[in-house]
């Protein structure tokens, strides 16, 4: 009687009828880990200045209010070591400042050229690292953006003025002409103020599009002196 069922089962693979299969549930997908944040110093290192002594790594500047600005360093000073770790090369740097999270705070040793008195003068500072400002990539930008407005001003004004553009600046300064006389006249009146701006443009009178165009008038000749009258002839 235990046959029965098998030969049954046998007869439906047989008969190509296989058992309906479960699809299989794939597990949902965990959310991607948070990347932890990324301790941040805010110096930049002169490399150049670094290696000619090779004794510490040399400041070139502070970014504004980093961590390094609020713990007082500066450009020129040199950075001996963090934590206790010595700092030969910029690696150093990268990797003590990599092992620490925002919100550590670490002590600094430097070496500053002109101390207070003048001379060479090791210090200890002390401070508490952050995160890299997110506002650095917007300021980029805005950067950018005020470069590329600055260079097509620049290029605007490096243009050849058209012949309109000349023809108009020759008019404001003839209807400008009458206030500057009246101020010369104000300081100097017994003076002369006499100025011609003429300019007359005439194209081919063949040509399919004629021009003509005069713009103040026609210089005159400057006048003459009067010659000083003779006193007349006295009589006896």
């Amino acid at each position: 009687m235990r046959l029965l069922p098998i030969l049954l089962f046998a007869a439906l693979l047989s008969a190509g009828e296989a058992p309906p299969v479960k699809p299989a549930v794939e597990p949902p997908l965990a959310p991607p880990a948070a990347q932890p944040a990324k301790a941040y110093l805010g110096v930049a290192i002169d490399p150049a200045a670094s290696a000619f002594d090779a004794k510490g790594l040399s400041v070139l500047r502070t970014e504004p209010a980093s961590p390094a600005a609020v713990m007082g360093i500066q450009a020129g000073d040199r950075l001996i070591a963090i934590d206790g770790v010595p700092l030969k090369s910029q690696d150093d740097l990268a990797k003590v400042i990599a092992g620490r999270k925002p919100g550590d705070t670490v002590k600094i040793d430097l070496m500053r050229a002109q101390g207070k008195d003048g001379l060479p003068q090791n210090l200890q500072v002390a401070g508490v690292l952050q995160e890299p400002p997110k506002s650095r990539t917007a300021n980029l930008g805005n950067q950018l953006a005020e470069l590329q407005t600055r260079i097509a001003e620049l290029s605007a004004k490096s243009k050849e003025p058209t012949l309109a553009e000349v023809l108009q600046k020759l008019q404001d300064i003839e209807q400008q002409l009458p206030r500057a006389a009246e101020q010369f006249k104000k300081v100097y009146p017994d003076g002369q103020f006499r100025i011609a701006i003429s300019v007359e443009i005439t194209s081919d009178k063949k040509a399919k599009d004629p021009l003509n165009i005069e713009v103040g008038g026609k210089p005159g000749e400057a006048p003459k002196a009067e010659a000083p009258k003779a006193d007349p002839p006295k009589t006896p």
